[in-house]
């Protein structure tokens, strides 16, 4: 059987009666559009992440894009963003009209903030950090720097939720966080979901925004979008939300097998921050063997990943001639390891003991 990156099925079948019984239950109630599942799990994503508010939206992408929109920022306006991301961590900033200004990245895959201060400008209005693979900057000292340069902080935490910054959920600190819970992700759905936390006035333009900015039933005060979370999503990732702290435990132990079997090989494993309770959307190595490791675990039944081979800067629809070294670095070495809360002990064995023969 082929060890793939995530494992979907076991995901479902591990909550599968009280994830069948919550989607009969929405359809029963007609509850597809906003409603009372999509209500109670935007309370419970709140209390979750210690925020005032909760709106649930369309996807992680729709939470990025509301998010600036809801703080006002668009044309001429610039936003800095770390260049290993996914690709819509600055998609959203030219949804606005406003462009995207790339950060290179520290030996922790996050936003270099020493690196910002020479790329801010007069038209610099934000900062969007992405808490890549599952861990969190120092978000007060962002914080205090988008205080002193009078910035808007935006989080992008399609990786981390139930991360931990000292101990406070990771978005304490941000004007905005931006959740995803696409497929895969550590809280995720059956097909694309997100939300928008923060404090209550900005989270209500963000409602306002996401169902075509309706004051009442075909009243419109201004443009909107559809980007609203379905019903049905919204009363599985209620369940799903009840497993997640103990699914990132069984992360973190992953990630601790790994520390403690690959440390004699050749790669680079992945740096946790002192401050930062990792919980490891991905487990990333790096090696300058990638291509041939890729191929050899491909014939060997194992599938790796890579998070993120094109850096943004160097993405055709920018490609602004940056040299970000850190970020290219890490986009041509990377490798993601299986590292889901269903990896069974004896795979997770099977992948050391394949690494190992690779490089011995």
């Amino acid at each position: 059987m082929t060890i793939n990156q995530v494992n979907l099925h076991r995901n479902y079948t591990h909550n599968k009666e009280n994830i069948d019984l919550a989607i009969a239950d929405c359809i029963a109630s007609s509850s597809f559009i906003n409603g009372e599942y999509v209500s109670k799990f935007e309370i419970a994503f709140a209390k979750y992440t210690e925020s005032e508010s909760c709106a649930g939206v369309a996807s992680g992408t729709s939470a990025l894009h509301l998010s600036l929109l809801a703080l006002g920022i668009g044309p001429g306006d610039e936003v800095l963003v770390p260049s290993l991301t996914f690709f819509a961590t600055a998609e959203a900033v030219n949804q606005v009209g406003a462009t995207p200004v790339f950060i290179d990245i520290d030996e922790f895959y996050l936003f270099d903030l020493s690196r910002a201060i020479n790329s801010i400008t007069n038209k610099t209005v934000a900062i969007i950090t992405v808490d890549l693979y599952g861990q969190t900057l120092d978000n007060q000292k962002v914080r205090e720097f988008c205080n002193t340069h009078n910035l808007y902080f935006i989080q992008d935490c399609a990786h981390s939720p139930g991360a931990k910054y000292n101990g406070y959920s990771v978005s304490r600190f941000s004007d905005l966080a931006c959740w995803s819970f696409y497929p895969g992700k550590n809280l995720d759905c059956m097909g694309d979901g997100g939300a928008v936390t923060g404090n209550t006035n900005l989270i209500n333009k963000v409602q306002y925004l996401k169902d075509h900015a309706r004051t009442k039933r075909y009243t419109h005060t201004s443009i909107g979008w559809s980007s609203r979370l379905d019903g049905i999503q919204a009363a599985i990732l209620i369940e799903k939300l009840k497993l997640l702290d103990a699914e990132n435990q069984l992360r973190r132990m992953h990630a601790k097998f790994y520390d403690n079997a690959l440390t004699k090989l050749p790669v680079v494993l992945p740096k946790s921050n002192v401050h930062s309770y990792h919980v490891y959307h991905q487990y990333v190595i790096q090696t300058n063997r990638r291509d041939e490791l890729l191929e050899y675990a491909r014939i060997n039944d194992i599938i790796l990943g890579i998070h993120y081979p094109v850096p943004c800067h160097l993405q055709p629809v920018y490609n602004t001639n940056q040299t970000l070294a850190v970020s290219e670095n890490i986009a041509e070495t990377c490798i993601s390891l299986p590292v889901h809360p269903y990896l069974l002990a004896q795979e997770q064995e099977y992948i050391v003991n394949t690494l190992n023969k690779f490089f011995n």
